[in-house]
């Protein structure tokens, strides 16, 4: 009974069968060492690589808006360059 209690217990903790064997042989201790250790080790890496995933997009967005401003500013240069363009063309015409 006691070891379907522990088999219970550890399935609705998410243990692998092993950590259930080990529970049921007697060290208890160890199993747990073993179980707690892997969970940080996923929870850690799960937290880098998410960490990583939001760095890679705010780069991508930097890039975007680095991107997004250098294309304004030429267009403003353009839209400046042809109406002056137009401007002394159309002086000139009015002169002669």
């Amino acid at each position: 009974m006691e070891q379907r209690a522990v088999a219970e217990f550890l399935n609705e903790v998410g243990t692998s069968t092993f950590d259930i064997q080990l529970h049921i042989n007697g060290t208890h201790r160890d199993a747990c060492v073993y179980d707690s250790s892997t969970r940080i080790v996923k929870a850690v890496v799960t937290t880098t690589i998410a960490a990583a995933v939001a760095v890679l997009i705010m780069i991508i967005i930097i890039i975007i808006v680095v991107v997004a401003v250098v294309v304004l500013v030429v267009v403003v240069v353009v839209v400046v360059v042809v109406a002056v363009v137009v401007v002394v063309v159309v002086a000139v015409v009015v002169i002669m």
